[in-house]
């Protein structure tokens, strides 16, 4: 089956063994994968070659009911930021940033959401995961605000 849109000669994933960068791998076929989880996160970006790629962010802490909020402030916003700003300064095609339906909140209150959806509130036990992509989709250092 052919793809709807072409893929780009170049393609950067991070989140390629998670659960929607696993079949979005699959189905790009070759692509440079960025492990985002560990220690080493920092230098595999900074070893990685962005130049004219492009870069899908998928990589992200969730699903952690009784996760600490720093750790993902941290995974969710602070790396995103520095891969967005790493793809920028080498000169990456295009940033294609993959956040949560979280954002918006928790339930939809009888309408579907929407891109230009408001956020939610109150909602009774605020998403761990969901605040912080948020504030990082909200953020001037945020990909395609520049």
């Amino acid at each position: 089956m052919e793809p709807a849109i072409p893929i780009p000669a170049k393609v950067v994933v991070t989140g390629a063994g998670g659960f929607i960068g696993s079949v979005f791998a699959a189905r790009v076929g070759e692509c440079r994968r960025i492990a985002m989880a560990g220690d080493g996160w920092r230098g595999a970006v900074e070893a990685a070659d962005l130049a004219g790629a492009t870069v899908v962010h998928l990589a992200a802490r969730v699903h952690e009911p009784r996760g600490a909020a720093e750790d993902f402030v941290h995974d969710n916003t602070e790396k995103t930021r520095f891969l967005a700003e790493a793809a920028a300064a080498a000169g990456a095609a295009r940033f294609v940033f993959a956040s949560t339906v979280k954002v918006h909140g928790e339930e939809t209150h009888g309408d579907a959401f929407r891109p230009d959806s408001p956020r939610r509130r109150p909602t009774p036990t605020p998403s761990p995961n969901g605040a912080p992509k948020r504030r990082c989709a909200k953020s001037p250092h945020a990909p395609g605000s520049r």
